[in-house]
């Protein structure tokens, strides 16, 4: 299984935030968690932008929305860059 990432808004409506999920053999998406990584915000209702993506695409995703001035939580966006 690969780790994967969704990218969705906030229930503020402003800033994107990141979930964790598993990509199966079969490229089905699995296992989207429910609270983000900054487990500040629940899956729940939110609208998604991106889901169940390579942590390399999301990266790109990102840095394109933060170019275009878009928020994104910090903290979310950190465990993408942090050594394992």
């Amino acid at each position: 299984m690969m780790r994967t990432l969704s990218l969705c808004r906030g229930k503020d409506g402003i800033t994107y935030h990141l979930f964790e999920g598993k990509l199966e053999d079969n490229k089905e998406c699995r296992g989207t968690d429910q609270w983000a990584i900054c487990r500040k915000e629940n899956r729940e209702n939110n609208t998604c932008l991106k889901e169940c993506r390579p942590e390399n695409e999301m990266r790109t995703l990102v840095a394109e929305l933060a170019n275009q001035e878009e928020q994104i939580c910090g903290i979310c966006v950190s465990s993408m860059y942090k050594n394992n």
